[in-house]
């Protein structure tokens, strides 16, 4: 659930699973998700490079703070960034999630 969730802020999604069995030998299934309330993208830290470098990494990151935080971004960042030999493969993204106020702050440890 979170696979299809998380790139639309849901976080937080969970889900129950029911089964009826029947004597035929099929089952009926219910599925009750609860979606919670969608996570906002926070703050953008940039660690590890000189400022000019900062400044194109910070230009290139499309998720605005405020906007609906999408949890498959920082990977596929990361990816583009290597693709582009603005980074490499040692880079990281960590997620700092508050589940108080539903914002996730993003701290990117790149390795040029």
């Amino acid at each position: 659930m979170r696979q299809f969730y998380g790139p639309h802020g849901y976080l937080g999604v969970t889900h129950k699973l029911r089964a009826q069995l029947r004597e035929d030998g099929t089952a009926n299934f219910e599925v009750e998700l609860q979606e919670g309330v969608p996570y906002q993208m926070g703050k953008l830290t940039i660690r590890g490079v000189d400022p000019d470098l900062k400044t194109k990494i910070q230009q290139m990151w499309k998720l605005a703070p405020g906007t609906a935080y999408d949890d498959t971004y920082p990977v596929r960042f990361i990816s583009e960034m290597i693709k582009s030999h603005t980074a490499t493969a040692n880079s990281l993204a960590k997620e700092s999630i508050d589940d108080e106020n539903k914002i996730v702050d993003v701290i990117l440890d790149v390795r040029p």
